[in-house]
């Protein structure tokens, strides 16, 4: 039982700073054609996405990410501090929703690590 609900809403807020000749160029664009910014940007994203998705689908970027994580625990657990499985896991998690990741893309994310994280320890002799 969720205590405090939390709307997910249809569209979020992404702060983007931009250089003067592009602002000045958007600003030109949008006022003759009479649109928005944010629909332009927006459909600009929506081409950019998809031509990502061609080279990076999202199962690519979700093993390019596990991958960075696992090299992060390795060399976490050679360091001189001691961390858990569990603590570094649990830290995986907050970092992954504090830069907005989906929460469906982060249990994939941990479900992997932890698949991991158990096969390493079946291969390694006792």
């Amino acid at each position: 039982m969720t205590i405090f609900k939390k709307e997910v809403p249809d569209k979020y807020f992404v702060g983007v700073l931009f250089t003067p000749h592009l602002f000045k160029y958007l600003s030109l664009y949008v006022l003759a054609k009479g649109t928005d910014k944010s629909k332009t940007i927006r459909g600009q994203m929506e081409v950019w996405m998809e031509d990502c998705k061609k080279q990076s689908p999202e199962e690519v970027l979700i093993h390019e990410l596990v991958r960075k994580i696992i090299d992060e625990w390795i060399a976490r657990k050679s360091g001189l501090t001691v961390v858990t499985f569990a603590n570094f896991k649990k830290e995986t998690e907050y970092d992954l929703m504090d830069k907005g990741i989906d929460k469906e893309y982060i249990q994939i994310i941990l479900d992997q690590l932890e698949r991991h994280e158990a096969h390493k320890k079946t291969r390694t002799p006792q």
